[in-house]
């Protein structure tokens, strides 16, 4: 690659092709859209989650894509934060507990823009888009809690967006059921760091929406 800090990764998450993007040196991560269909028999290598998240409180298909929050100087209070398109944002720390849920609208697509300056101090900020009225909610990361807070001055109103794709690739997988997790079908959402996230997560994680969960309503599924 150009870019040696730059490296993508394909997802086979059952029959569903997704790609990642990440930047090893930053730990900036942003999650990208669905782009292609293979069928299951694919040789791709063969994962399985470590971790899942509480399920979405809303059935039916309504958790959407996820974002990975790295703590900066507490590697292991990272969170995953995940998008509930029937009801709001849903915050989970890294053993897939609920530590916040905000019942904010439709919301899709959430990502985070590390350090940015708010009323001169750097803070983490969330976006999402909010598909009960095309606005964009803006939230950001509280460092002791993990927790979001609201800090949008108005609503900003904008056209429907879905999020981008890439289709560059170095490695597949599917991730499968093992280790007490169920498999990941239909997925509709991904994000990855390399970043170390403590014990649980050394190397890094990967986030998979769930779009089939065995257990309940859907969820996230990560991956060491």
């Amino acid at each position: 690659m150009n870019n040696p800090g730059k490296a993508l990764i394909l997802l086979l998450a059952a029959s569903v092709v997704a790609v990642a993007v990440f930047f090893s040196e930053t730990g900036l991560t942003r999650s990208l859209q669905l782009f292609s269909f293979l069928p299951r028999d694919s040789s791709a290598e063969l994962v399985s989650a470590t971790v899942e998240t509480q399920p979405m409180p809303h059935s039916g298909d309504s958790a959407d894509d996820p974002a990975i929050w790295i703590h900066p100087t507490r590697p292991e209070m990272s969170t995953v934060i995940g998008t509930d398109k029937k009801g709001g944002l849903a915050v989970h720390d890294l053993a897939g507990n609920q530590i916040q849920y905000l019942p904010d609208g439709a919301m899709n697509n959430a990502d985070i823009r590390s350090s940015f300056t708010l009323a001169g101090r750097p803070v983490d900020l969330v976006t999402a888009g909010n598909r009960a009225d095309n606005s964009i909610a803006i939230y950001r990361i509280n460092p002791q809690s993990g927790q979001l807070e609201d800090v949008a001055a108005r609503k900003i109103t904008t056209l429907e967006t879905y999020g981008s794709c890439n289709n560059s690739f170095v490695k597949t997988f599917r991730i499968v059921e093992g280790k007490g997790v169920d498999a990941v079908e239909e997925t509709d959402g991904i994000d990855v760091t390399t970043s170390n996230l403590g014990p649980a997560f050394p190397y890094g994680v990967f986030v998979a929406q769930d779009g089939r969960n065995d257990r309940g309503n859907q969820n996230f599924k990560l991956v060491l």
